[in-house]
C-alpha cells in the first residue's frame, strides 16, 4: 500500500510539477515510508490489542474453572443465574426480616403502652369498688352507729353525712377524669 502510494507521488510529482526523475523518486520514496510506517504502525497496535484480548479471555476462562464453577458447584447452583438469583432472594429475605422486626418492635412499644394504661386503669377501677363496697352512710346500721357517735347532733350528723358524699362524688369524677384520660393516651398510643 506505501509502495502504491509513492509510485503516485513520484508520477504526479514528475509530470505535473515538470520536476527532475531524481527529485520525484524521492518525493515517492518519502511517502511510500510514511504511509508504510503509518500502515506498520496501525496493524502491529491491531495485533497487539487482538493479543491481549486472547490472554484477558483466556485468564477469565481459567479463573471461571478455578474459583467460580467449584464455588458454584458446593454451593449446589448449576450456574451464575441461579447465583444471581439466590443472592436477590436472600437480599429479599433480609429486607423483609428487617421490616418485620421493626414492626413487632413497634408492636411491642404498643402494647407496654396499652399494659401501662390498662393497669392505672385497674387500679383506679380497685378503689373505686373497694369505695363503693363500703357502707353506706345511708343504711339503717350505720346511721344509728353514727348517731350515737355524734351523741344525737344531728346537725353535726347532716354535715358529716355532705362532706362524705362531696368527697365520694369528687373522688367518682376525678376517676372517671382519669380512666377516660388513660383511655385516650392508650388510644393514641396504640394510633402510633
Amino acid at each position: 500500500m506505501g509502495f502504491v502510494a509513492g509510485l503516485i507521488v513520484m508520477v504526479a510529482t514528475r509530470f505535473e510539477m515538470a520536476s527532475s526523475g531524481a527529485v520525484a523518486i524521492l518525493a515517492g520514496a518519502a511517502v511510500a515510508i510514511l504511509v508504510g510506517g503509518s500502515m506498520w504502525t496501525v496493524i502491529r497496535s491491531r495485533a497487539r490489542s487482538h493479543t491481549e484480548e486472547r490472554e484477558r479471555g483466556r485468564r477469565l476462562s481459567e479463573r471461571w474453572s478455578t474459583e467460580v464453577l467449584p464455588t458454584l458447584q458446593k454451593s449446589g447452583l448449576p450456574d451464575l443465574v441461579a447465583y444471581e438469583s439466590a443472592l436477590s432472594e436472600m437480599e429479599r429475605r433480609r429486607t423483609e426480616s428487617q421490616r418485620l422486626r421493626l414492626e413487632a418492635e413497634k408492636e411491642d412499644l404498643q402494647a407496654a403502652a396499652a399494659s401501662q394504661a390498662a393497669a392505672s386503669l385497674e387500679s383506679r377501677r380497685a378503689e373505686l369498688t373497694g369505695l363503693k363496697s363500703e357502707e353506706p352512710l345511708g343504711s339503717a346500721g350505720a346511721l344509728a352507729a353514727r348517731l350515737e357517735e355524734f351523741n344525737n347532733n344531728l346537725h353535726g350528723v347532716r354535715q358529716r353525712m355532705e362532706d362524705g358524699e362531696r368527697r365520694l362524688q369528687a373522688l367518682r369524677s376525678s376517676l372517671r377524669q382519669a380512666a377516660d384520660d388513660a383511655v385516650r393516651e392508650a388510644a393514641l398510643r396504640l394510633k402510633q
